[in-house]
C-alpha cells in the first residue's frame, strides 16, 4: 500500500481481556481517534480512512465500520467522529448471524453470549446494509497470504487496485484520474 502512497498505520488492540468485548473494539475506536488527529502529519488525509485486517483484525475493522458514532463504544471521546471509508477485511469472520448455522457450528451463539457478553439470540444482532465488494480467492484459505504465492501477490494487486479505484482513483501519467475497467 505503501507503494502506491497510502499512509499505513499499524494498529494493535488486546486480544484477551477479563473486560471481554468491546475492549477491543473500543481499543480500535481510540486508534482511529488518534489517526484522525494525527495523520496529516504523515501527509495523510482523516476524510480517508480505509480500516483493514486480518482474521481477527479483518473482524474488527468490519465492527469498527458498523459501529461508527455508536456512543457507548467511545467512552470519554463521545464527540469523535468514527466513521471510516471503508474496509479490506482479509479472511475476517463477517457472518455472525447465519441463522443456519451454516459456518460457525455454534459459534455465532458463543460469541454473542461469551465473547460480547450479550444477553438474546443471534437473530437479534444487527446487519451491515452497507454496499459490499466481496472477491473469493479460489483455493484460498484461511490466512493463505501469509505464504508468499502467486495467489498472495494476485490478491495483494486485487486490493491495491480495489483501494485505488475506491478512494484515490487510478492516476495516469500526469496525475490525472483515469476511468478503471474491471472487466
Amino acid at each position: 500500500m505503501i507503494s502506491y502512497d497510502w499512509v499505513v498505520v499499524s494498529v494493535n488492540y488486546r486480544l484477551n481481556t477479563k473486560a471481554g468485548y468491546p475492549t477491543q473494539l473500543m481499543d480500535c475506536k481510540r486508534a482511529l481517534r488518534w489517526v484522525k488527529d494525527e495523520i496529516r502529519v504523515f501527509g495523510g488525509n482523516p476524510s480517508n480512512i480505509v480500516a483493514a485486517g486480518d482474521s481477527a483484525g479483518g473482524q474488527m475493522a468490519c465492527l469498527l465500520a458498523s459501529t461508527a458514532n455508536q456512543l457507548d463504544l467511545q467512552p470519554g471521546f463521545e464527540s469523535v467522529d468514527t466513521t471510516v471509508q471503508g474496509v479490506l477485511g482479509l479472511s475476517a469472520v463477517v457472518n455472525l448471524v447465519d441463522t443456519e448455522n451454516y459456518y460457525n457450528h455454534g459459534g455465532r451463539s458463543r460469541f454473542i453470549k461469551e465473547v460480547a457478553k450479550r444477553e438474546g439470540s443471534p437473530e437479534s444482532a444487527e446487519t451491515c446494509t452497507a454496499p459490499i465488494t466481496y472477491l473469493e480467492v479460489p483455493g484460498g484459505h484461511h490466512c493463505f497470504h501469509l505464504i508468499s504465492s502467486p495467489r498472495t501477490w494476485y490478491m495483494i494487486i486485487a486490493a491495491s487496485q480495489w483501494l485505488n479505484y475506491h478512494f484515490e482513483g487510478i492516476r495516469g501519467k500526469d496525475g490525472e484520474i483515469v476511468e478503471w475497467d474491471w472487466d
